[in-house]
């Protein structure tokens, strides 16, 4: 009898976190789709007069794509463009028909309007971009632009040219996640301070506010991290913390402590002989935790005053973050 109460508890306990970060998403009435430019564009008939019939059509439907001066000739090279033609034929072979990134995205988009209302419906749209590298995901007003060709795999032969570490989060599993980051920067306030601690968290947040939307999401997903590199995080979280705690860190503004453990990287820089073990942009991961912390222990707080919280002293305090 102890023992089926206690198992009682257990289960009450997991489905208390799971509602708390997973909603009652069934009422939302939006459907959220990927819009298809690159499939549409690409399956254009590449007979000059043809590709010229069928391009008002193009324009009306996908409106964004068209609002530069550029010529229609213009158009007629880029579908002819040996490049962008070999990128779309790789797009097909790893999504489809993206039946599985338009689950996770529609399952999304229905929490993101859960928070923050369905008054403004956003459309995601896919394109080819040429390998544009700087801008995999582009959110402007109610349209998130993805660049399909950035998500071809690790090791995808358009790839080869870039850092292993870069060619990491090429991967077609951090796409909708990546649509999600974009919504998450819409909607969080930038830090009024410039410290450790300050980006830190910012992007704490910002890893939050994409769990919220992706409650089963790993967070190796969430975090963009390989198993091995979570796992090292974890097992040595209190060392990491101590680190920053015993170096005086947490309120420093140089740019070197901010490339040496936020900005991207192929490993974080404690100038150890260790370094190589560990998973660049540490201190997000680290600020994730201190998030996750901060709202499961003040649960009146909600998301989205969280993500206009600035006040990074007062996050780390109310936390009660210890390793």
């Amino acid at each position: 009898m102890k023992k089926t109460f206690y198992l009682f508890l257990f289960a009450s306990a997991l489905i208390g976190c799971t509602n708390r970060s997973a909603p009652d998403i069934s009422g939302i009435g939006i459907e959220t789709y990927f819009k298809r430019f690159d499939m549409a564009f690409f399956n254009t008939d590449t007979a000059r007069e043809a590709f010229f019939e069928e391009l008002p059509a193009l324009k009306k439907d996908f409106p964004y794509f068209f609002m530069s001066n550029e010529t229609d000739r213009f158009f007629y090279l880029q579908r002819k463009e040996e490049l962008s033609r070999a990128l779309f034929q790789e797009v097909k072979t790893v999504f489809g028909s993206m039946e599985k990134q338009n689950r996770e995205l529609n399952q999304a988009f229905k929490h993101y309007y859960h928070y923050y209302g369905t008054h403004r419906a956003i459309q995601p749209i896919t394109y080819i971009s040429n390998l544009d590298f700087d801008y995999p995901v582009i959110l402007a007003d109610s349209v998130v632009f993805v660049a399909t060709d950035l998500y071809l795999g690790v090791k995808s032969k358009f790839y080869a040219n870039i850092p292993s570490y870069q060619a990491f989060y090429r991967q077609p599993d951090f796409m909708v996640r990546d649509a999600v980051e974009s919504l998450a920067l819409s909607r969080s306030l930038k830090p009024q301070k410039s410290r450790l601690l300050d980006d830190m968290l910012f992007h704490g947040k910002i890893l939050y506010f994409i769990h919220r939307m992706m409650p089963d999401t790993p967070d190796e997903s969430i975090v963009k991290y390989a198993s091995k590199d979570l796992l090292f995080c974890k097992e040595n979280e209190k060392s990491i913390w101590a680190y920053f705690i015993e170096n005086n860190l947490l309120f420093d503004t140089s740019l070197d402590t901010k490339r040496r453990f936020v900005e991207m990287a192929p490993f974080s820089k404690f100038r150890t002989k260790f370094d190589n073990n560990t998973p660049g942009m540490i201190a997000r991961w680290v600020g994730y935790e201190i998030v996750k912390a901060y709202m499961q222990n003040n649960p009146e707080y909600t998301l989205e005053q969280l993500m206009q919280e600035t006040e990074s002293e007062k996050i780390l305090k109310r936390s009660g973050y210890k390793p």
